[in-house]
């Protein structure tokens, strides 16, 4: 199944599925956040609020208002991890995501 790609905004929260996938989360067009969700609708109303755990990208968000707010859904069913992984080292130092990955050369 191919699956499309979609983006909302902070006011189109019910669109969000309730479905697993992979997700970015862009502020003026930067991707600020890559993750993986089991409930894509769930993640996006604990990504509007404040937590220690998000307060970095909650402070961009706030600053920036919901204009230049963007929670695009990148992939969804199988593999996410595998796919996550991937985003995170496409978009490396930009993130504000906790978890890094580094990227490895192939051959010698």
């Amino acid at each position: 199944m191919h699956f499309k790609k979609q983006k909302y905004t902070q006011f189109r929260e019910r669109n969000v599925p309730q479905a697993p996938g992979v997700y970015k989360i862009s502020i003026n067009s930067v991707v600020r956040y890559v993750g993986r969700a089991v409930n894509l609708r769930t993640r996006y109303n604990q990504h509007l609020q404040t937590t220690e755990h998000n307060l970095k990208l909650f402070n961009e968000m706030q600053s920036n208002g919901d204009i230049g707010f963007e929670f695009l859904i990148i992939h969804e069913r199988d593999k996410l991890e595998d796919k996550e992984k991937k985003e995170i080292i496409k978009y490396g130092d930009q993130l504000f995501n906790s978890v890094k990955y580094k990227k490895h050369n192939k051959g010698g």
